[in-house]
């Protein structure tokens, strides 16, 4: 990761609350190897009283690499986020070039340490894009956090990944979930939830999760089923790439189904 001279007064860091912060990428720039350089589009995902849910687009579209935030300070820039990267880059690369066998001519079978740090590595980016546009960031608060503490996403987090051959290699969707079930004593009526989708080159992170313990799993059914992978919480095996491909469609799909708990 690269880290700017520019600090910006009265802000803290969203992972450990020092200070000062500094510009960096909230897109990592080692993607830029394997990628073109299409421009990246950020999006919003609503949910309108008696309509289906939809996305919006925020701010148009930009130059993924070239797009900084200022919302860490060196001591993470340069500390265990250089070291996520580091590590995550090559097990992330052959995926984001959408390769779907390994040198030995097979599918990709992920075991859980791969898993680990790939769910690891998404969550963080998703942090990072949420910031881009942090007046409508949907995880809570004190989650970043929460992550920088364990260095690991929540337990109550899931995420899966699929294969993308549509003609966008670069987007993040996110949106806020209200969950309403299995509350427990003391716990809020409308418990706060959040759901991202990251598309980068060939590769789909989707995520769900909440801070609400013992609280509600997302259940992929049907085509979205078939086209995740789950890496979190991990399993045996995780395959790459999973039985279906998703294109500009199932990406939509893929997206909009994580409102449904």
């Amino acid at each position: 990761m690269e880290s700017g001279n520019a600090q910006t007064a009265g802000r803290v860091c969203v992972f450990c609350g020092g200070s000062p912060v500094t510009s960096e990428h909230a897109w990592p720039q080692w993607i830029a190897k394997y990628v073109a350089e299409d421009r990246a589009t950020l999006y919003r995902v609503v949910e309108r009283p008696g309509e289906e849910p939809d996305v919006e687009t925020l701010g148009g579209d930009r130059y993924p690499f070239t797009t900084t935030v200022r919302c860490v300070c060196e001591a993470c820039n340069t500390g265990w986020m250089h070291e996520l990267e580091s590590t995550a880059e090559p097990q992330l690369a052959p995926l984001i070039e959408g390769r779907t066998t390994n040198r030995n001519g097979n599918p990709w079978r992920w075991r859980e340490w791969r898993q680990s740090v790939a769910a690891t590595w998404a969550t963080k980016t998703a942090i990072m894009l949420e910031h881009v546009q942090p007046e409508h960031r949907a995880m809570p608060d004190q989650f970043a956090r929460l992550f920088r503490y364990y260095m690991r996403p929540p337990n109550q987090q899931q995420v899966w990944i699929a294969h993308y051959t549509g003609t966008q290699p670069h987007g993040f969707y996110h949106g806020p979930l209200a969950l309403f079930d299995r509350r427990k004593p003391g716990e809020p009526e409308v418990a706060t939830g959040y759901a991202a989708t990251i598309a980068v080159g060939h590769l789909v992170f989707r995520i769900f999760g909440h801070t609400v313990r013992d609280g509600p799993v997302s259940v992929p059914e049907g085509d979205v089923a078939s086209s995740l992978s789950q890496i979190q919480p991990v399993v045996p095996s995780a395959e790459w790439p999973p039985s279906l491909s998703v294109d500009d469609d199932g990406l939509h799909t893929i997206t909009l189904s994580m409102q449904i708990p």
